[in-house]
């Protein structure tokens, strides 16, 4: 469930039956609304206790949402846990295609934007800041692709400023997404709020360097100067710099792509997040810490 009014609302209605009929009940919240978790008090966050408290068990993507129910007072297991990668998505990308991929660093840098196109996702921060690159290193290019409430003022802002050197794709998926992981070299996500961005995992499984917003879950995941550069701040000149930043370094590119892709394999394919939760489904149906 995603931790937003309506979802919080309905899927208490699931915990509620469940515990009825005493099974035990693993709860995984997939995305914060903060708005929201900021209004749980008083006779709100009891009512909230008296149903999710119940769960023997929480899954969050992200360390300080997992710090929050433990101050509310739930005294339950917590687990932390990632989004995940289909593996078929990635079929026969090896490091030969990152190897190719650093040859072809001198032809011109892509920088991929793959996200919903609203404002809280930093669209509009990052076309700021690729203006400000483009001036200083002429044959960089923006790709974005998704869907979102922003996509029409995006496509007029571009078109009334005469910006150049951006490709909007639209919503992709399948090979398409994975024809624009292939020929991207950077990843932008300047979010203003996060859990696990299932695209940010898919672009380090394909070795692409990532320049974030350090929110949510992902700096549970993801290490400044290792993976890319987590940026604090997302005004563009800052962007505009990291991104300059790991251009003009190859070495320190090819690092993090190397370390992207090794990293991601570990941790992020499917095969690896599933055996994770599976452990989490065993140790609940077998821990007897938090009964009812």
């Amino acid at each position: 469930t995603s931790f937003t009014k309506n979802s919080v609302i309905r899927d208490s209605i699931f915990v509620l039956l469940a515990k009825c009929f005493r099974v035990r009940v693993i709860v995984f919240f997939h995305g914060w609304n903060h708005r929201f978790a900021d209004k749980l008090q008083g006779f709100r966050l009891s009512v909230f206790r008296s149903v999710y408290f119940r769960a023997n068990a929480i899954i969050d993507l992200a360390q300080i949402n997992i710090d929050r129910i433990r101050n509310w007072g739930y005294k339950g297991r917590c687990f932390k846990e990632t989004t995940l990668v289909d593996v078929a998505l990635l079929n026969g990308f090896n490091e030969e295609h990152l190897n190719k991929k650093f040859r072809d660093l001198d032809n011109g840098i892509n920088i991929l934007f793959l996200a919903r196109i609203e404002k809280e996702k930093g669209i509009y921060e990052t076309i700021e800041a690729f203006r400000i690159v483009q001036a200083k290193i002429p044959d960089i290019k923006l790709t974005i692709a998704g869907d979102g409430l922003e996509m029409e003022n995006i496509k007029k802002k571009i078109a009334d400023e005469k910006l150049t050197g951006i490709d909007i794709l639209g919503f992709i998926r399948g090979d398409k997404k994975r024809d624009c992981f292939l020929n991207s070299h950077l990843y932008i996500l300047p979010s203003y709020r996060e859990g696990i961005p299932g695209s940010l995992l898919e672009a380090m499984a394909f070795g692409l360097p990532c320049v974030v917003s350090s929110v949510g879950g992902i700096p549970d995941i993801f290490e400044n100067n290792k993976n890319g550069i987590l940026c604090e701040d997302i005004n563009p000149d800052v962007l505009a710099d990291s991104i300059i930043e790991l251009t003009n370094n190859t070495e320190l590119y090819k690092r993090m792509a190397l370390c992207n892709f090794g990293y991601a394999k570990a941790n992020f394919q499917a095969d690896r997040v599933i055996e994770r939760v599976e452990k989490i489904y065993v140790d609940v149906i077998n821990n007897s810490l938090n009964e009812d």
